[in-house]
């Protein structure tokens, strides 16, 4: 008998690899997010092409669909939200990623441009400029950064979410035709309780008892804290309409945002708060994006009033989040006597500025200075 957390898979995983899992009969995993696909690809991978009838997975999840998770459903994501990792290290082992990509690129073309238009339907705002204009720039940013893209860094999470659903179809494919029994339940697992010589899931109506519990149930949102793109766009809708009915006579409403760190669900957040725009290359040599914000408005006695954004992030640090992909490392050279003659904050931000440009400006991409010592007192180093 095991009860398997995720963060305890290599051990579960160790049993598989050694054939003791094959003894049981009954086994369940909660959760079909990535490690819910991970684990029953591993374990497609280590039966190999042997029969297994001795083996059944009972598979629960609370979602209508199988394989997306929190992380990559279409539910909790727009199509601006990208995957913060490079997608050549998102390949899970029975399905290359990059090779998904090519062959499904007609899909996929076709799924960003339904989520394009489902997202301009639902702008945070009415929009006082042509839908089609705004609909074919972001259209050619997607075409431009993704699709045709020569080298594909980052795709769309829900994206992802499609590849996770295609993998996981061939994988429970693939169990079945060696003889697993696989069983679905889509239901919601309230407790897990330990027995003499069993595992009791207990899910709604519903009782089963088993040899092995695998959970991987990942990220549980608070709903209390977490607002979907959904509920977000329609609390700043109330907030607007709520200002103009105090302020009748206003000729200009202003929404300002709060957003409490730069962590990634921040950025998250600035990017469902931006979808409306688009992003166009400056016409210099720098190549570099200019974002250009939508025009919103209200009406208000047959009159447009238009409505200003305003977003601002607070943070202890400042340090926005590392783009995760490689990098060439740098032989960076510090002089630890230039360091002891600083004496305020300025010559310290000035010294690892000057830090950064000498070793880092290089790189393409690396658009940020990371002040790391913004928010730290100079004689604490």
């Amino acid at each position: 008998m095991k009860f398997c957390a995720m963060i305890q898979i290599q051990e579960f995983m160790n049993s598989v690899n050694s054939g003791h899992l094959f003894n049981h009969r009954k086994v369940a995993l909660v959760g079909t997010g990535v490690a819910g696909v991970s684990f029953l690809n591993h374990l497609d991978r280590i039966i190999g092409l042997k029969s297994n009838n001795a083996l059944s997975v009972d598979i629960y999840e609370k979602s209508e669909k199988l394989g997306t998770g929190f992380a990559y459903s279409q539910n909790n994501n727009i199509i601006d939200h990208l995957v913060n990792m490079p997608a050549k290290d998102m390949s899970l082992p029975s399905l290359n990623l990059m090779t998904w990509f090519r062959d499904n690129k007609s899909h996929i073309r076709k799924t960003i441009n339904s989520f394009l238009e489902e997202s301009f339907k639902n702008t945070l705002f009415p929009i006082n400029q042509s839908i089609n204009q705004l609909l074919s720039k972001k259209r050619k940013y997607f075409e431009d950064n993704i699709l045709d893209s020569k080298s594909l860094l980052f795709i769309p999470r829900i994206i992802y979410g499609e590849y996770l659903q295609d993998l996981l179809k061939k994988t429970l494919s693939s169990l079945q035709s060696k003889g697993v029994q696989i069983n679905i339940f889509n239901k919601d697992v309230k407790a897990v309780i330990p027995r003499q010589s069993s595992l009791e899931v207990n899910s709604t109506n519903n009782l089963q008892n088993y040899d092995d519990v695998v959970l991987a149930t990942g990220y549980k949102a608070n709903p209390n804290v977490t607002l979907s793109p959904e509920k977000l766009i329609n609390e700043l809708r109330l907030i607007a309409q709520k200002k103009l009915d105090q302020n009748p006579k206003a000729t200009r409403i202003t929404i300002n945002v709060g957003i409490k760190g730069t962590s990634l669900s921040a950025i998250d957040y600035i990017k469902l708060l931006t979808k409306d725009g688009y992003f166009i290359k400056s016409f210099d040599n720098s190549n570099s994006l200019n974002y250009t914000e939508p025009q919103y408005f209200l009406e208000s006695f047959n009159k447009r009033l238009p409505v200003d954004l305003k977003i601002t992030m607070f943070s202890r640090t400042g340090v926005l989040p590392r783009v995760r992909t490689t990098l060439p490392k740098p032989d960076i050279k510090v002089n630890i006597e230039q360091i002891k003659q600083i004496t305020n904050f300025q010559e310290l931000k000035n010294f690892y500025e000057d830090i950064f440009k000498q070793n880092f400006n290089h790189v393409n991409g690396l658009k940020f200075v990371f002040h790391i010592f913004q928010f730290c007192r100079i004689e604490e180093f």
